[in-house]
């Protein structure tokens, strides 16, 4: 939907980015005359607010880096330098083109304009981002084929306790022997029945992705971290407040956090069982991670004549 309505305001966003650019230029050859960067700062606000609207985080995110270089040359900051000048202009010639990709191949490939987030960035001294501070993946995507389960409170709670107790069981063998896979195996087991319990609530996607996890983990298509560990000690504050709260806390989303941090694992996963497969599939998560020949010939297609 957001790339369809994309089509119909590109001509737009391409005309102010044109105006932006005219402007730069004016105020390079003349760099006492601040006004044309003023009506820089108003055009690309502009373009930021369509972009959020339809949830281009990428794009806004490289338009709202532009903002912050020029707000930091306005305030007098950063010098005026042929750096600047020409990190600014191929941005401002490149989110044409990258919309153009948007709208060709309807997904993102966020880390094809990173370096150039980046060197924008480094112009105001700010740190850079690193490429899980620009994935940005559907979150509102649902489990397929599950089934529509409605538990009373009291039954709930009861397996949701028993379930939780399993899980902390396979955490606790897991994290004291990270190299035996029967930790991992019990927490396998415990995703799986917990779906049954909770159907087709907003929770299941993280229980489904925490389950395509384990299954790469199990076939060393992913390599046991910190990070990840974190996660599944994340899951287990989730299932107490189900515990605590029942179906009241069944009907609330997960903390986005949570859920984009298992998926940026799952997407860097290199094993091919059924289900990592299938959670890539529904997520499109292979767009967020394309192989490093793939993001040249974009960042070259992007970067124009």
């Amino acid at each position: 939907m957001k790339y369809s309505a994309l089509t119909w305001v590109k001509p737009t966003i391409d005309g102010s980015l044109k105006q932006t650019r005219q402007a730069l230029e004016q105020f390079v050859e003349n760099p006492k005359d601040i006004a044309p960067l003023q009506q820089c700062v108003g055009w690309l606000r502009e373009i930021r607010g369509t972009l959020n609207l339809l949830e281009l985080q990428t794009a806004a995110l490289l338009i709202q880096s532009v903002e912050m270089v020029i707000a930091a040359l306005l305030a007098g900051k950063v010098k005026n330098s042929e750096q600047l000048y020409d990190v600014l202009m191929r941005t401002l010639v490149q989110l044409p083109n990258y919309l153009d990709h948007l709208l060709i191949v309807k997904s993102d490939m966020p880390l094809a304009v990173l370096p150039l987030i980046n060197a924008l960035r480094r112009v105001v001294k700010q740190a850079p981002l690193s490429a899980i501070n620009v994935f940005t993946p559907d979150l509102s995507v649902t489990v397929p084929h599950a089934r529509h389960v409605a538990l009373p409170d009291p039954k709930l709670k009861a397996f949701i306790k028993q379930l939780r107790g399993a899980y902390q069981k396979g955490l606790m063998t897991l994290i004291k022997q990270p190299k035996n896979p029967a930790g991992l195996k019990f927490i396998f087991t415990v995703m799986q029945r917990l779906q049954q319990v909770t159907g087709r609530a907003p929770i299941s996607s993280v229980l489904w992705v925490t389950e395509g996890i384990v299954e790469a983990l199990l076939q060393k298509g992913l390599g046991l971290n910190k990070a990840i560990l974190t996660s599944f000690k994340q899951i287990d504050a989730l299932l107490k407040r189900i515990m605590d709260h029942g179906n009241a806390a069944l009907r609330l989303p997960p903390p986005k956090p949570v859920l984009t941090n298992l998926l940026y694992f799952a997407g860097h996963a290199r094993s091919k069982g059924p289900r990592i497969t299938a959670i890539k599939k529904a997520f499109k998560l292979q767009g967020y991670f394309p192989s490093e020949a793939t993001l040249q010939a974009a960042r070259l297609a992007f970067s124009g004549p």
